[in-house]
């Protein structure tokens, strides 16, 4: 005896085993999913993948990026677990007292602070992305190039060192406008902006208490 199937090749596949174990099944020659819901499976369309976040050391450190960093994180002072930007402003006495004994005052004070503000814009942004972040905390070349601004009025001495560093220290952190404006500058602008803006506004605080002091002396 002979069975014929009814069926052509074009629409049919040859007989499966059933898994559940209840005979052979014949399903469509389109396939196991359009036998479940008749419907094709829709052509594959591959995403592209998100772009990967700067990690910290993603960057290659060559000879100049460890310099870069170096000077940005202020010698490493930047890295200090508690109130980096505090302790990188120290460095920030240290010059304005070098600028001191070295006779800049006046326009020439202004002039050489400017030029180290304005180095400190790629500086801070290379640091920043090296360190895969906008405005890393442990980047305080801005404190230590800004400070020496809130001297500008006055002359260099122990109480206005002092007062140079508290006021400019208030308005760092506090950030009233328009230091909250200058922030949001892009890039290495913005982290210098703001703490040039913040030692501006201790300028005149720091004459103040020279006054003071002068007089109640």
């Amino acid at each position: 005896m002979h069975l014929t199937l009814q069926a052509t090749v074009s629409d049919r596949v040859p007989l499966l085993p059933d898994p559940l174990g209840e005979g052979a099944r014949d399903l469509p020659a389109e396939g196991p999913a359009s036998a479940l819901n008749g419907d094709e499976l829709p052509p594959f369309q591959p995403q592209p993948s998100p772009p990967e976040p700067l990690r910290p050391g993603a960057m290659h450190r060559g000879p100049i990026e460890v310099v870069t960093l170096a000077v940005a994180t202020g010698l490493g002072f930047g890295f200090c677990p508690v109130s980096p930007g505090t302790c990188g402003s120290l460095w920030g006495l240290a010059i304005a007292w070098g600028l001191s004994a070295a006779g800049a005052q006046g326009a020439v004070w202004g002039v050489v602070c400017a030029a180290i503000c304005l180095a400190g814009v790629p500086i801070c942004g290379r640091g920043a992305r090296l360190l895969g972040q906008e405005d890393p905390g442990a980047v305080v070349y801005d404190e230590l190039a800004a400070l020496p601004l809130a001297l500008l009025l006055t002359d260099v001495t122990t109480p206005t060192l002092i007062a140079a560093f508290v006021w400019f220290r208030v308005f760092d952190i506090a950030k009233p406008w328009p230091v909250s404006w200058a922030e949001r500058l892009p890039g290495g602008w913005g982290i210098m902006a703001d703490d040039i803006v913040a030692a501006l506004l201790a300028a005149p605080c720091v004459w103040a208490v020279a006054v003071w002091w002068t007089v109640g002396s």
